[in-house]
């Protein structure tokens, strides 16, 4: 694989980003969730509006944090953090969305990511009980299961928070 680059997002790549985010998913929760979640999660156009809307003006101003990454040109990463102002959050700050291209995995692009948008500060995230991948990627990054366990949702599979 090519080397690898981090940058700030713009607009322009609101496109490429959903993409990814729908890509990322399908391929991540295939086989793992029912398939009207998946084509939720791929219906025309949603993505591209929350990343529009994240990516709007003055995202940095408010403390979000958010990063792609690039191979020859092509999106292959995102990742975006931010502040925890909610009382029931367990740290500062956190991680909201990494999401890579599965040919990019194990290539050290979800570690700059995930460095680039929280560097080692105390923070959490979600992860689904069914992705083991991400699940020993945070623990080898400091983060454990939050205990007593906190899951959201109404019934399994669950996400649980993880913290560090």
């Amino acid at each position: 694989m090519a080397a690898f680059t981090l940058r700030t997002p713009s607009l322009d790549d609101v496109g490429a980003i959903a993409e990814l985010h729908r890509e990322s998913w399908r391929a991540t929760y295939a086989g793992k969730v029912p398939p009207s979640i998946l084509d939720a999660v791929a219906e025309p156009g949603l993505r591209e509006a929350q990343w529009r809307q994240r990516l709007a003006p003055g995202w940095a101003e408010r403390g979000e944090r958010l990063v792609v990454a690039e191979v020859d040109g092509r999106l292959v990463g995102v990742a975006w953090s931010r502040p925890t102002p909610e009382s029931e959050a367990p740290r500062p700050r956190a991680l909201e969305q990494l999401w890579t291209s599965a040919d990019v995995h194990g290539t050290g692009v979800g570690a700059a990511l995930l460095d680039a948008v929280l560097g080692d500060a105390p923070a959490w995230l979600w992860v689904h009980e069914t992705n083991a991948r991400a699940i020993a990627f945070y623990r080898r990054r400091g983060f454990e299961a939050e205990s007593p366990r906190v899951t959201r949702y109404d019934g399994p599979p669950y996400d649980f928070r993880m913290v560090r």
